[in-house]
């Protein structure tokens, strides 16, 4: 009777309804390492769904990495966070060559995003990935795969070249992993923001994401794995059915009441006018049918942001004039250079509880 009540009462949460006659079941829980592994038996790809900056998921990524399960069943890691620009730079990094850290910075500081990346997990990822290396058989090594287009931050590119950039980030991070991954007999791990990695984008078409794109026009193979953040209606009625499960965990969520919510619970509303009629993201879709897992990593109020270090910007002046000009260049005004980077230092991956956005 309890997974009978939950589907009644949260009857207006869901975004397909189960067929006549059947009730929702609870989520099968996995180990997480356990079931990422097993899903890669039978998929290409592993797509794990990063909401950026979330300390607890960076720290399941290298626990995932160090696991010796993983190695040779993970070759690559096809990241977000890095500049292709710069792959013959990481490829030496986590070989192991010595390089010094101002030309290693360049792979997630030179990106198409500002800020972000900045947060110590990013810079911790390459670092840790490098460590566990060294402690595996040449065939065993990872591969870290840079994603984002090549833009070229020497040559001081203007808004248009910028915006020209932004524009390739879906068609880059897919080509990277096509020729890299998929082209090899390959299997990786694939980690971008969650609107990135879903097997639909929620609009009618369902076109749009780079998993959609490696399924339907180079026919992958890929399992998504979207992590838990909270819900943005009725957090307390549903984080009340996980908070027993244990930390970490994977739930499988296919014909169960988690798959069953409708996905605005967790991406918000979005919609467009067209011909005079309102377009809504998500209408009549479910959670199940954007991603096959859920990643448990604790209650949307124990969840903590990366910490900046103290005085970050403040500290390499040169690299903080870098970023006051891009900002100039990107949204035509400048960053106020005393309230809003602190702003950033002290709130932006601080606040715990914190990680709707």
């Amino acid at each position: 009777m309890k997974i009978f009540s939950l589907a009644v009462s949260l009857s207006a949460l869901v975004g397909c309804h189960p067929a006549r006659g059947q009730q929702p079941r609870e989520p099968r829980l996995l180990d997480p390492v356990v079931g990422i592994l097993d899903a890669l038996q039978s998929s290409d790809l592993v797509a794990l769904g990063e909401m950026h900056g979330l300390q607890e998921e960076a720290d399941f990524v290298l626990t995932l990495l160090r696991d010796p399960r993983s190695a040779g069943v993970i070759n690559d890691i096809v990241v977000e966070f890095g500049n292709v620009r710069y792959q013959p730079v990481i490829d030496r990094f986590i070989g192991g060559e010595q390089l010094p850290d101002s030309l290693v910075r360049l792979v997630w500081r030179n990106t198409t995003q500002i800020f972000v990346w900045d947060a110590p997990v990013y810079e911790r990822f390459f670092r840790e990935v490098r460590k566990i290396n060294e402690g595996l058989a040449p065939s065993n090594r990872y591969r870290v795969l840079l994603g984002d287009p090549p833009i070229d931050w020497s040559a001081s590119p203007d808004s248009m070249t910028w915006e020209h950039f932004i524009g390739l980030r879906a068609a880059n991070y897919v080509e990277v992993t096509v020729r890299e991954v998929l082209a090899r007999h390959r299997k990786a791990l694939l980690v971008a923001g969650t609107s990135h990695l879903t097997h639909s984008s929620g609009w009618p078409t369902g076109e749009g994401t780079e998993v959609w794109t490696l399924e339907r026009k180079h026919h992958a193979r890929v399992f998504v794995v979207l992590p838990h953040v909270g819900f943005l209606r009725g957090n307390d009625q549903l984080e009340g059915q996980l908070t027993s499960w244990p930390i970490p965990s994977l739930a499988v969520i296919k014909g169960s009441w988690l798959g069953q919510l409708w996905p605005e619970l967790i991406y918000g509303p979005q919609s467009f006018e067209e011909n005079g009629r309102t377009v809504r993201r998500f209408e009549g879709t479910s959670l199940e049918r954007m991603a096959d897992a859920y990643l448990y990593l604790g209650t949307r109020a124990s969840l903590t942001r990366s910490r900046m270090p103290e005085g970050y910007y403040r500290n390499d002046p040169i690299y903080f004039g870098e970023i006051l000009q891009r900002y100039q260049m990107m949204f035509g005004q400048p960053l106020d250079t005393v309230r809003r980077t602190r702003r950033r230092e002290s709130a932006y991956f601080t606040e715990p509880g914190a990680i709707q956005e």
